[in-house]
């Protein structure tokens, strides 16, 4: 439905990956794997570029050099255009620290979320909040729909676009999204024995507050049992890219090592 609807509204659009066999949903593609459509960006002349996934609820912004914008700077754009007084944003843990400075230095009251497009869904009913979202992609803004769609928020973003190139004839996909500098931010997932332990064991902990210390207050440390795996995700946010590479290490040793 994508390249429909903005054929309809009069976009000149160029559509890829969008044969359907009913078994190749994601595969290779999409906003889980944007390496295909980066390479297609890079070889034809574009404004700006949009992923979705099988289910249509996620959404990846591409710029016209194929840089790769998540959910984050999304929420970062959409809360700029809030005309309301009392703006909320409602993101996640996993969120980058770097979409809070931005909201907060822009007066953009902040709320957190465990992971999960349900979870943010609450959050954003409990607050108010008319705006909320993952870094994956998954975004809802109430104005609109109570739900994550992923071409309603790509026809959301092209309108702010159009709007700015109104007043900037020349302005570029990049120059609107590029809004902040985001801070290091690794991942990586443990394979355990038993996974709910991470949750519990003081040595964890421990780990976890000897880390904070030493990367600086503006880090953060997110080590969690999958809700549908049996491992355990461990996310190392730091500004120095050394730091954060060097503490997640350990992390995940001291992850390994009591997790049996």
């Amino acid at each position: 439905t994508g390249p429909k609807t903005f054929s309809n509204l009069g976009a000149q659009v160029e559509a890829i990956n969008i044969e359907n066999d009913g078994t190749n949903i994601n595969k290779n593609c999409g906003a889980t794997n944007l390496e295909s459509l980066q390479n297609h960006v890079n070889k034809v002349d574009i404004d700006i570029a949009f992923a979705f996934d099988g289910d249509a609820d996620r959404i990846i912004v591409l710029d016209q050099n194929g840089k790769i914008y998540d959910g984050d700077y999304i929420l970062a754009l959409l809360a700029k255009e809030l005309k309301s007084e009392l703006k909320t944003v409602i993101a996640t843990t996993m969120s980058n620290g770097a979409l809070k400075r931005y909201l907060e230095d822009t007066k953009v009251n902040f709320l957190q979320t465990d992971v999960g497009d349900k979870n943010v869904a609450i959050g954003m009913l409990d607050s108010n909040a008319k705006i909320g979202g993952e870094q994956s992609g998954h975004i809802i803004h109430k104005d609109y729909a109570d739900f994550g769609d992923g071409v309603l928020i790509a026809l959301l973003i092209s309108n702010i676009f159009i709007k700015n190139r109104i007043i900037f004839p020349n302005l570029k996909a990049s120059e609107m999204l590029d809004l902040f500098t985001p801070m290091v931010q690794l991942h990586d997932k443990v394979k355990v024995a038993n996974k709910t332990l991470a949750s519990s064991s003081t040595k964890i902990r421990e780990a976890i507050d000897s880390q904070l210390s030493i990367l600086g207050s503006n880090a953060r440390i997110v080590i969690r049992p999958s809700g549908t795996e049996n491992v355990v995700r461990v996310m190392v946010e730091a500004d120095d890219e050394d730091s954060a590479k060097n503490s997640i290490a350990i992390l995940i040793d001291v992850v390994k090592e009591n997790c049996k």
